[in-house]
C-alpha cells in the first residue's frame, strides 16, 4: 500500500472510473460534458463567452468533486490510515474536478468557434482564462473538503453525494433568482464584478474565501480517528 500523498494520488486517479460506476458512469460524465458544454448554451442561446456561464462552468468542478472523494472517504470507514492518505484523496478529487470543469470551457469553445468564419481560433482573454482556472481550483478545493466532511458525517456515499449535489444546486438557484430579483444597486454590483477588467480581481475574492473555508473543513476531517494514526495499520484494514 502506498504511504505518500503522491503514492495515494496515484492509486486513488487510477480508482477513478471504479468511482464513477464503471463505464456506464463514465459514459455519463462524458455526456453530462457534452450536454452542459455544448448542446444547453445553445438552447440558451448563450452569447459568445458569456462570462457568468463560464464561472458557472468554472464552479461545476464542485459537482465533479463529490463523487470521488465521497466514495473515497466511506471506503476508509473501517481503516485506521496516516493524514497522508486523506491529502492524497482530496488531491485526486480536486484533480478531476479541475480537469471536468476546463473540459466545459474547452468544449465551450469549440462551440463558439464551429458557429463563426473567423481567421483565428478565438477564446477568451488569457485574464480570463486563468481566473476561471483560478476559480476551478478553488471552488475544487472546497467541493472536496465539504465532500470529506459529509462523507465522514453521514458515512455513506451515496447520501453525501446526494448532499453535497443539492446544496449546491440550491446555491445557483438561490444565485440565479437574487441576480434576477435583487435590487437594482446590487444586481448591478455583482454585475459589474463580472465584466472583462474586474473579473481577476472577483476570481481573487472568490478564490480566497474557498481556501479558507476549505481549511477549516480540512481541519474537520483531519481529526477524524481514521486519519489519525502515523502509519497505516495493516490490521485494521483487515478487521
Amino acid at each position: 500500500m502506498p504511504t505518500s500523498s503522491l503514492g495515494v494520488l496515484v492509486t486513488e486517479l487510477r480508482r477513478i472510473p471504479g468511482y464513477l460506476g464503471g463505464a456506464k458512469g463514465i459514459l455519463l460524465w462524458l455526456a453530462a460534458l457534452i450536454g452542459l458544454g455544448y448542446v444547453l448554451p445553445e438552447v440558451l442561446g448563450s452569447a459568445f463567452f458569456d462570462i457568468q456561464l463560464l464561472v458557472t462552468f468554472a464552479v461545476f468542478s464542485v459537482i465533479f468533486v463529490s463523487p470521488v472523494v465521497c466514495e473515497s472517504v466511506c471506503a476508509d470507514a473501517s481503516r485506521r490510515l496516516p493524514r497522508s492518505y486523506l491529502h492524497g484523496k482530496l488531491l485526486a478529487g480536486i484533480l478531476f474536478g479541475v480537469f471536468s470543469s476546463l473540459a466545459l470551457i474547452a468544449i465551450r469553445i469549440v462551440a463558439v468557434n464551429r458557429g463563426v468564419d473567423a481567421p483565428r481560433l478565438l477564446v477568451p482573454p488569457t485574464h480570463v482564462l486563468l481566473s476561471l482556472l483560478a476559480i476551478s481550483l478553488a471552488a475544487a478545493c472546497f467541493g472536496a473538503t465539504a465532500s470529506a466532511w459529509v462523507s465522514v458525517l453521514m458515512g455513506h456515499a451515496k447520501t453525501a453525494r446526494q448532499i453535497i449535489r443539492t446544496g449546491f444546486l440550491l446555491f445557483l438557484v438561490v444565485l440565479m433568482i437574487a441576480s434576477r430579483y435583487a435590487p437594482p444597486l446590487w444586481r448591478n454590483l455583482l454585475l459589474n464584478q463580472l465584466t472583462m477588467e474586474e473579473f481577476p480581481l472577483f476570481a481573487g475574492k472568490i478564490g480566497i474565501l474557498c481556501l479558507a473555508l476549505s481549511w477549516l473543513l480540512l481541519r474537520k476531517v483531519s481529526r477524524d480517528p481514521r486519519y489519525s494514526h502515523s502509519r497505516y495499520s495493516e490490521e485494521s484494514s483487515n478487521a
